[in-house]
């Protein structure tokens, strides 16, 4: 479902998707060396083409994909000529000409694992596997490893994630809805009736899809992990990284590293252009030739020694002398920062100060005929990013809130969240929040969001909203705002009945934005107690300069042990999209009282970023299925 870049990457990516949708574009590239079925443990073929690289045995570049291997020739080139690498591209079970049922995702650990396993057996390579993809690609790669042969050494992930359930099929216990087209673009309709059914994520249906810590600890895989902060799945790739650099196997601890651009997964560019955030002048090109040499070459210490962290730190855009719009390097994710809360107050009012009296309630309203939309934000399709939310905040049925003009800069870096006490009629209600960023002459561009089910009693009670991450520095004379809804439709599932909700911003039920502070906000020195969604534990920078620009206006520097999966039961079957997309099922489970918690797309660089190339896959692949219809 597509990578993402800026700027002159976007113009030529644009250009490429354009005419290859008018079908003016023919490649030439050489044909695989070989065309092989590896046949699984249950039997299954699975059809591979082998581009070797000729003369002494080379490291192998595994791809696993469920949009057509034969696609991926001029990709499978250019992985061969830029890492001087033998290349595997392999039709995912049920898809292309590989046998079995396509059971999205669901086969990818036992299968992926297999794979690696006859290229071990076979001799294919010089002892050293890796894998490379975006999106789907990426997902079967993060499924795969754990528990793989110990020469599976080298990772190259972008935009995926390890937790299909609360991140691309559900957010926040709120059915994504947008997933569901992508699987009528693979024909896999049968899975929506599945995904329905398991609205928990700690169902044990998720388990196969879902990277538990017993998972985690078995991986042995050294790792480059590229997300953009719109992606669909950011917080996937961001978990990912940091649960395998903390507590991965003792092969894969302490050697990943992460990227994150201001981009989004289909590389649309919302409203704003962030300056120097095109690949060619991100820190990637260097850590893909650094991922060449240290994990797939045999100079490990080239991969080791670059900084762990690369974020682009977000700032206003069109502002002379603005802070941030810069490359930065970190030791650790997420950077150490004090969690700050910003109150809901009376008058409209986003503070620094906790209420100390009791005050009325707040409220907005939720009309299933007339939703509040989605207008950018961490989607699929476009329109994704930073887009003016100024039309949606100017709903009746929106509570905004907003701090006054800030003095000073104010810097975030990790994962927001808000706890806001609610009080609605409705058993099933929806609350979404979204964090802009006002500009003096008004716009109020989307910075993060989040939404959350929860069970309406008519009683207050507490709702936890997770906006995921970002990296951004709110500007002097800017201001943060927080607007609160009852839909994001379009994307997500509506509520299907009317309510109004109460929103607490009193003392005794404090609503508040939670941030992670790194500087400004005066007055906010206190931290909060008792975060909504506990991060990981921060480390301290190593130094007191290692968040310093490093770009500023250009350049920076045997078979496996498989997961058991039952095959047999696929589900009810379905031949269309719901009827009535937005509906909610009435047995579907919420915490009581309480909203969900996080959640959670999708293809895989150019001579100069293998993630380009990622997406001229997509483009290639979309053109094949479409000659194919």
């Amino acid at each position: 479902m597509g990578g993402s870049m800026r700027r002159a990457w976007l113009i030529s990516v644009r250009w490429l998707v354009l005419v290859v949708a008018l079908g003016t574009v023919t490649w030439a590239h050489a044909a695989p060396t070989s065309t092989v079925d590896l046949v699984m443990s249950d039997g299954t073929h699975l059809r591979t083409d082998i581009y070797a690289v000729a003369g002494e045995p080379a490291p192998v570049i595994l791809v696993r994909t469920p949009y057509g291997r034969t696609a991926m020739g001029p990709v499978a080139d250019e992985l061969r000529a830029k890492y001087n690498a033998t290349v595997f591209v392999q039709d995912v079970r049920g898809r292309g000409e590989s046998e079995g049922v396509d059971s999205v995702f669901r086969d990818d650990a036992a299968d992926g694992r297999e794979t690696l396993a006859w290229i071990e057996l076979l001799g294919w390579s010089n002892g050293t596997i890796a894998s490379w993809g975006s999106s789907a690609l990426s997902i079967a790669q993060m499924l795969m490893a754990p528990g793989a042969t110990e020469l599976y050494r080298c990772q190259y992930t972008s935009v995926g994630t390890h937790s299909i359930a609360d991140q691309l099929v559900y957010r926040g216990g709120a059915r994504r809805r947008e997933a569901d087209q992508w699987l009528l673009e693979q024909g896999a309709l049968a899975m929506v009736g599945q995904w329905d059914a398991h609205p928990d994520p700690e169902d044990p249906y998720w388990e196969p899809l879902t990277l538990t810590d017993a998972k985690r600890s078995t991986i042995q895989t050294a790792g480059l992990h590229v997300t953009g902060w719109f992606d669909v799945a950011l917080q996937g790739t961001l978990d990912y990284f940091a649960g395998v650099q903390s507590s991965g196997g003792v092969l894969a601890q302490g050697r990943q590293h992460l990227l994150v651009g201001p981009w989004t997964h289909d590389g649309s560019n919302g409203e704003l252009l962030f300056p120097v955030s095109d690949v060619e002048s991100s820190p990637l090109p260097a850590l893909e030739d650094a991922w060449r040499d240290g994990c797939l070459g045999s100079s490990p210490e080239v991969f080791d020694e670059k900084p762990a962290v690369y974020l682009y730190v977000m700032g206003a855009t069109d502002e002379e002398g603005a802070p941030g719009n810069s490359w930065e390097a970190f030791e650790a994710w997420p950077p150490a920062s004090e969690r700050v809360g910003l109150y809901l107050r009376e008058s409209a009012l986003l503070s620094v100060d906790a209420p100390l009296s009791t005050q009325p309630a707040a409220s907005y309203t939720h009309d299933p005929a007339d939703p509040v939309p989605t207008l950018g934000g961490n989607q699929l399709e476009p329109p994704s990013g930073p887009f003016d939310q100024g039309e949606l905040e100017a709903r009746e049925d929106v509570a905004v809130f907003t701090t006054e003009p800030l003095s000073e800069p104010a810097e975030l870096i990790g994962r927001v969240t808000a706890r806001l006490w609610l009080s609605s009629p409705a058993p099933h209600s929806q609350v979404v929040v979204r964090l802009t960023d006002v500009y003096p002459d008004g716009r109020s561009m989307l910075i993060a969001e989040g939404i959350a089910r929860y069970v309406g009693t008519g009683g207050f009670a507490p709702v936890d909203v997770d906006l995921w991450s970002t990296a951004f520095i709110f500007n002097a004379g800017h201001q943060i705002r927080v607007s609160i809804s009852g839909a994001s439709a379009g994307v997500f599932e509506v509520a299907p009945e009317y309510y109004a909700a109460q929103i607490g911003r009193s003392n005794t039920q404090p609503s508040r934005l939670e941030l992670p502070l790194r500087s400004g906000l005066a007055g906010a020195a206190t931290p909060i107690e008792g975060s909504a969604v506990p991060e990981p534990e921060p480390e301290p920078d190593p130094e007191p300069d290692a968040g310093n620009s490093i770009v500023d206006g250009g350049s920076g520097d045997s078979g496996p042990a498989d997961v058991t999966v039952e095959s047999g039961d696929l589900g009810p079957e379905e031949t269309s999209l719901p009827s009535s997309p937005d509906g909610f099922e009435s047995d579907t489970a919420s915490s009581g009282g309480s909203g969900g918690g996080s959640s959670g797309g999708c293809s895989g660089g150019s001579p100069g970023a293998s993630w380009l190339m990622g997406l001229l896959a997509l483009a290639l692949v979309m053109r094949s299925r479409r000659r194919a219809h």
